[in-house]
């Protein structure tokens, strides 16, 4: 029995790469510019909406190397997924900085409630892979791509103080989007630690409607290609003492 388990031990670390396999820990942040969209309040006055946003997250990541420094990557981690800077336009009223929110609470309003900022709590889920080149015997370049999911687990809303000047919070369970991301970098090896810098590009993102919003449904989605850029520091640490370089 010892023997038989010492034999797939030996087969899974050369054909599976075990002794190269490694943990990533990933914190980042990111810019997104969302694309403009109306909403039709009634025949005469619609509302065109543009937002931008700035999310940061971090991740944990299992790396199985594959071969020839081409590592399969998945985990999971936090992202809170920002819309912070509203911009809405309407002929009658002109520009303003906030979207009209259903809320329900607080002193009564006359003209309703708005909303000049919000973000999502998430879970993000991640898929990937990614390449190492060598430059030398302590850096390497590293490139790759990301399919990546977000579930919504709580929802914040904050009220400004023309309205009431408070955070709405809801906690509905869903499923709220979906991205793929290209990135690269550059790491050194410190024993068995590879940290540096790295730059990722949101090639598609797409991410659900809230029915938080006047005629908003969560089940519609709207997507955007590009208009983003995201930075992090990747930190990985080798599951054996003297992994190969």
């Amino acid at each position: 029995m010892k023997k038989i388990l010492l034999a797939t031990c030996l087969f899974l670390s050369q054909n599976f790469g075990f002794a190269q396999d490694r943990i990533e820990f990933y914190p980042y942040l990111r810019w997104d510019n969302y694309p403009s969209f109306s909403i039709p309040f009634n025949s005469v006055l619609n509302s065109t909406i543009t937002m931008k946003g700035k999310s940061w997250g971090v991740g944990l990541n299992y790396m199985f190397l594959l071969k020839n420094k081409l590592f399969l990557k998945g985990g999971a981690g936090y992202y809170k997924y920002s819309f912070d800077q509203i911009e809405t336009f309407t002929t009658l009223f002109g520009t303003g900085h906030a979207r009209s929110i259903n809320y329900q609470g607080g002193p009564s309003s006359t003209f309703g409630y708005s909303c000049d900022k919000y973000w999502y709590n998430a879970i993000s889920l991640t898929v990937g892979v990614e390449k190492w080149f060598t430059f030398n015997k302590s850096v390497v370049l590293i490139t790759g791509f990301d399919i990546l999911n977000y579930y919504t687990v709580s929802q914040v809303y904050n009220i400004p103080a023309s309205n009431y000047d408070t955070e709405f919070k809801t906690t509905g369970n869903r499923y709220f989007g979906l991205g793929f991301n290209i990135y690269t970098g550059i790491q050194k090896q410190i024993g068995r630690i590879h940290i540096g810098p790295s730059i990722s590009l949101p090639i598609f993102s797409a991410w659900k409607q809230d029915s938080a919003f006047p005629f908003e449904q969560n089940s519609k989605s709207r997507n955007k290609w590009l208009n983003g850029i995201q930075l992090g520091i990747t930190c990985k640490y080798a599951l054996t003492k003297n992994p190969s370089k």
